[in-house]
């Protein structure tokens, strides 16, 4: 195959993927690069000149069109960053009470004043509230995913129990990562947990898995142990 066959070939499928990935993209623009594209067994009977013109402008439209569909693809991923936004979903008002101390609207002000852990918690709470809310609109069977990165930093152990708690009774299935926090809680009745072990920097990571039962953790051998022993868990509550 020439160099114009090959370039001609990558081109072709780029095309074809965009006719998967985008709808809206512009149809006489495609249009015109297919008629252009049909042209090219033509193109063995012209002139150079002729030759080079037609390669540049469906060169042109090709660029033309990658342009189109990088702007579709901003376009699509603006609208799923605003879909996913939890804070436009509903509407909280929210109150706090304090010990000894009556109840008042959490507003700014009040947020101000409140420790590290607390301001913490005053999030978590109406973020797991607008994702059971969303997800109440779904079948009975559907799972409820929810991820976390660097779960719950800042906030003790006790509130740490009270939010696994507070996930166990919304029966969110939850992906959480963190450098210190284990998962080990009562509150919890079983929790697949993965260390992931660097040492000395190595260029390799080490994969211990374990399996927390509600009372105990238990070092698995593999991957396969912590799904046999999850099934045996989750009989053994039906029980």
């Amino acid at each position: 195959m020439s160099e114009y066959s090959v370039e001609i070939e990558r081109l072709v499928l780029r095309l074809e993927n965009l006719f998967i990935e985008g709808a809206s993209l512009e149809p006489t623009l495609l249009e015109r690069i297919r008629r252009e594209i049909e042209r090219f067994p033509e193109m063995s009977e012209l002139d150079e000149d002729e030759v080079y013109t037609w390669w540049t402008d469906l060169n042109h439209d090709f660029v033309r069109l990658n342009q189109n569909y990088q702007d579709y693809m901003v376009f699509f991923y603006q609208i799923m960053k605003d879909t996913l936004d939890y804070r436009k979903w509903f509407e909280f008002q929210l109150f706090c009470q304090k010990s000894g101390e009556r109840q008042k609207e959490l507003t700014n002000s009040v947020f101000g004043i409140f420790s590290g852990g607390e301001k913490a918690m005053s999030m978590y709470v109406p973020l797991f509230s607008a994702v059971v809310a969303k997800y109440q609109g779904g079948r009975a069977d559907a799972p409820r995913l929810i991820s976390l990165d660097e779960a719950f930093a800042g906030v003790d152990n006790k509130n740490i129990r009270d939010m696994f708690r507070l996930m166990t009774e919304f029966q969110f299935d939850f992906i959480i990562n963190s450098q210190v926090l284990w998962g080990d809680c009562d509150t919890l009745d079983a929790l697949a947990i993965y260390q992931l072990i660097r040492p000395e920097n190595a260029k390799f990571v080490t994969v211990m898995p374990y399996l927390w039962n509600g009372h105990k953790k238990e070092l698995l051998e593999d991957e396969e142990k912590v799904e046999e022993r999850g099934i045996e868990i989750e009989q053994a509550a039906r029980i």
